[in-house]
């Protein structure tokens, strides 16, 4: 576990004492189970900053101590990112839209796209030299009603008339995997109906980390996003570890009198005499703001609540039933005591969200513990 002599000597080097600490080996753990369950090759979802964890060094880690050799993103530009860092071995998916402009790049680069209907497939052809192969994901919507062609498509008349693509994978989405097992078995169906006619030529891709950790897979990859980062909604003991925990520190500690208003428009009143810290860490950070009133922290094992609106910078704490020697301890924003799914239900919200939204203002630092 992390000691408080390391939290120290981060402090150290910091203007203020807001950090991010990124476990490794919580990652490594969370890779080795969803590798497990897949029981096949998976593509390592790490787009929006390896929600909010740091893409780059978790991507360099992951295909250095774990193996992967697939990652997914989500813009063309975080594909550049990791392609200028990962090994040339590795294998770039960019799942969202790319201007056709940046098409011939991603032939160069050998970066994979996503062709999801026919107008764009009609642009990226049309943007490729006739000596240029574009490898493609073929993205077919099975129920999620986003991205994808209708399951009819007739994969043999596609690539006669797009000779310049190469299937990389055929991949679809699903919705409800978490929640709904007989949509999702339905969105199945419809995917290995297309199958049916596409043969065994191509590689496939459906289940997300819903999938992986709550049906059997039977495709060539897997994407794990959410779980790999120590969350998954699961009937099954999964037995995930969280990856990211956030510190701070009290910077001010404050004594008010009962009746008095505590930040902005008076949004808390005492209905004591209280005493109150102030935290460095508000919602420029990505701390949600409608946790004002509502979240609390935990220091050294003790609750204390956000009282007060959460500003840009700034949040305000009871720390009354604190002792003393407890001022200069390190407050939990996120960690052993509080996770993302609890920061998410208490502010109407998803662990996915609460993760990516933690800024690059808060510095990130890389360990096992």
């Amino acid at each position: 576990m992390l000691g408080k002599k390391v939290l120290r000597e981060i402090n150290s080097t910091l203007s203020r004492p807001t950090k991010i600490l990124i476990n490794l080996k919580n990652y490594g753990h969370n890779i080795e189970i969803a590798k497990k369950l897949s029981n096949s090759e998976v593509i390592l979802v790490v787009k929006a900053n390896a929600y909010g964890h740091g893409s780059k060094e978790l991507s360099t880690f992951a295909y250095d101590n774990h193996n992967i050799r697939y990652f997914a993103v989500a813009t063309f530009e975080e594909a550049l990112e990791l392609h200028d860092i990962l090994n040339k071995n590795a294998k770039l998916i960019v799942l969202g839209y790319v201007d056709p402009t940046f098409v011939r790049s991603a032939s160069e680069k050998n970066i994979i796209l996503t062709v999801y209907n026919e107008e764009i497939a009609k642009l990226y052809s049309e943007h490729l030299y006739d000596t240029d192969t574009l490898k493609i994901a073929l993205k077919i919507d099975t129920g999620m009603n986003r991205l994808g062609f209708e399951p009819e498509l007739d994969i043999d008349n596609f690539l006669k008339k797009y000779i310049k693509f190469d299937i990389f994978t055929i991949m679809s989405h699903l919705s409800s995997a978490d929640s709904d097992s007989e949509y999702t078995y339905y969105q199945m169906k419809s995917f290995n109906n297309i199958l049916k006619y596409a043969g065994n030529s191509y590689s496939t891709s459906l289940f997300n980390s819903a999938g992986i950790c709550n049906f059997k897979n039977q495709y060539t990859f897997t994407r794990p996003g959410i779980m790999t980062y120590g969350y998954i909604k699961s009937s099954r003991d999964v037995k995930l570890k969280k990856v990211m925990y956030l510190f701070t520190n009290i910077v001010h500690v404050h004594n008010i009198k009962k009746g008095e208003r505590i930040g902005y428009n008076g949004a808390y009143i005492a209905p004591r005499d209280m005493r109150i810290g102030i935290l460095p860490i508000g919602y420029g950070d990505g701390y949600r703001r409608n946790l004002s009133n509502n979240g609390f922290v935990y220091i050294n094992n003790i609750r204390c609540n956000i009282i007060g609106n959460i500003c840009m910078d700034m949040t305000m704490i009871d720390i009354s039933a604190l002792p003393e020697t407890y001022l200069n301890y390190d407050v939990e924003i996120l960690g052993d005591n509080i996770d993302a799914n609890i920061l998410a239900d208490l502010s109407g919200s998803i662990p996915y969200e609460i993760l990516t939204n933690f800024s690059s203002r808060i510095k990130r630092y890389y360990m096992s513990f």
